[in-house]
């Protein structure tokens, strides 16, 4: 059995330490840029596992994989590791000329070599459709469909980022759902698949005529349905990628619908998917209860939370649902203080959509009403690109010798902060902010600084979290000034707000590793409370 890696691409880019690895568990790891050198390659010597880039100039990456698929009686496995975005369309078209798994650019080493696990012939078996196998069982959360539907799991595993396999069952009947940072990306069920061709017959995209013309072709082997409805031109690329989503979803919805049954999630496993999802996660939930989850359980789901609190999500929008003037302005309107059971009185809002906003993460619920410092603090985050400096803060930009005496004061602040010398990294950045007030980021590290100075004094708490929130009004562009508001609200107990910030955070800058180990470290320790976390809460149930 060959031991061998193929790796197709013109501009490699492999994460450090990937081919050391490979090694260690018994690879070796061949390049080549040449398509032709790779079609013969794998017809000569089929090698354990193709991971091929797409974006191949002077050549069609798709067109390659699938002509990969059809060398061997018994395909050779493949991986796409690509520098495209994992766009819908483009994921399904992998999955349907063959891939196993689809990687974006950069991909952590970990992935990468999971990935291989999983797919590469002769490694160590990773999971099968729908088999995650036993050794998970430390990372296992697993539950009851009565008391907790299928619409809430994926809330949850959306806000808690999770990346794993959601199994769900009910009698012999099994759907797995695969998540990547919390996002819904692909389905399997142990039920035999409905033949693309026929879903779209019963949807009313191709006559009977077709059908049977593509199923007989079908049948012969050569090309999958997928391929012999593009090849003769029968759907748009567009529609039968929209398709094929919509067959996905069709399969994932089917299970909103479950009164009972049982749930398993485990952290950091994969399947096999059969059918990709839309990579929109949010929208998957949103049309997911709007369209299949019954009514009664949902009216009773809502009712559980009528004395809660709603308000709109940071940077929640309604203009792509179909709503009237009156529902678009009652649900700009929910600021965190009107209660549930009072927006539904008003008979403007039903329960349907409430719930499906909530789901999706567009609409919030508290316990009591927002607290004032929040709605302080969302306030500064969401004007901060529309405000406006007054004219005497903008001086210190026509001296450059106090521009040049800020930064020198500032980095003290920081060689102050590095050694633990709280108070005089106050200093520091305060001589820093007085001589250049323009400069956001002096004001924010001045008031993280200010915090760990005297972290349980309330006075100094809100003093900190005004000079850091208006750091971020001056300098919004900078990640650095929200990782240290989410790190003061997460040391005072609003682990939430934190975990919205860091997001924050990591939109501005993606590869901010303080906002990522801190979002991971919530987690970890979510799941090791008795009492926190989605993972650990369920994990007695």
């Amino acid at each position: 059995m060959s031991r061998t890696i193929l790796y197709i691409d013109d501009r490699p880019d492999l994460p450090a330490g990937f081919d050391q690895e490979l090694r260690r568990e018994g690879f070796r790891l061949r390049h080549t840029a040449d398509p032709e050198e790779a079609i013969r390659q794998v017809r000569e010597a089929p090698p354990a596992l193709v991971l091929i880039e797409i974006e191949l100039a002077g050549c069609d990456g798709l067109d390659l994989l699938g002509g990969i698929r059809h060398l061997h009686a018994e395909p050779v496995p493949t991986v796409v590791l690509t520098r495209s975005p994992r766009l819908a369309g483009l994921y399904g078209e992998a999955v349907a000329r063959g891939a196993r798994d689809f990687l974006t650019k950069p991909v952590r080493p970990q992935d990468l070599m999971a990935s291989v696990r999983s797919h590469a012939a002769g490694a160590a078996r990773g999971p099968e459709p729908l088999d995650v196998g036993d050794d998970a069982a430390g990372h296992e959360s697993r539950g009851g469909l009565a008391r907790m539907p299928v619409p809430e799991i994926l809330r949850e595993l959306r806000q808690h980022g999770s990346s794993g396999v959601l199994i769900l069952s009910r009698g012999d009947l099994r759907v797995g759902v695969q998540l990547r940072n919390g996002s819904p990306v692909a389905v399997s069920s142990n039920r035999e698949s409905e033949p693309i061709e026929d879903f779209l017959l019963r949807s009313g995209w191709i006559d009977r005529e077709l059908r049977d013309r593509v199923s007989e072709q079908a049948a012969l082997g050569k090309q999958s349905a997928h391929e012999i409805l593009v090849a003769l031109d029968a759907l748009p690329e567009e529609r039968m990628q929209l398709a094929l989503c919509r067959l996905a979803e069709e399969r994932l919805f089917e299970t909103f619908g479950w009164g009972e049954g049982r749930y398993r999630f485990f952290l950091g496993r994969r399947l096999r998917p059969d059918e990709a999802l839309d990579c929109d996660p949010e929208r998957v939930l949103l049309d997911g209860v709007l369209h299949a989850f019954p009514l009664e359980p949902l009216r009773e789901r809502v009712l559980r939370r009528s004395h809660h609190y709603a308000s709109r999500a940071d940077g929640a929008r309604f203009d792509d649902l179909d709503l009237s003037p009156h529902q678009q302005r009652a649900l700009e309107g929910l600021d965190g203080e009107i209660r549930v059971a009072s927006v539904l009185h008003a008979r403007v809002l039903d329960e349907r959509l409430l719930y499906a906003l909530w789901i999706a993460g567009r609409l919030e619920l508290h316990a009591a009403p927002t607290l004032v410092l929040t709605e302080a603090l969302a306030e500064v985050v969401a004007e901060a690109e529309d405000e406006v400096l007054r004219a005497d803060e903008r001086e210190a930009d026509a001296d450059p010798a106090r521009a040049l005496g800020a930064e020198s004061w500032f980095r003290k602040g920081e060689a102050f902060l590095s050694s633990k010398s709280y108070e005089k990294a106050v200093e520091a950045f305060g001589m820093a902010a007085h001589l250049d007030p323009d400069e956001g980021e002096y004001l924010s590290h001045l008031g993280y600084a200010l915090y760990l100075s005297n972290p349980k004094k309330s006075v100094v708490q809100r003093e900190a979290l005004e000079h850091v929130a208006n750091g971020i009004k001056r300098s919004p562009d900078r990640e650095n000034s929200y990782v240290f508001l989410g790190r003061i609200l997460r040391l005072t107990g609003d682990e939430k707000t934190a975990r919205k910030i860091f997001r924050k955070a990591l939109k501005i800058n993606p590869g901010c590793h303080a906002a990522l180990q801190e979002l991971r470290l919530m987690e970890l320790r979510a799941q090791k409370s008795p009492g926190g976390g989605f993972l650990s809460r369920l994990r007695g149930r």
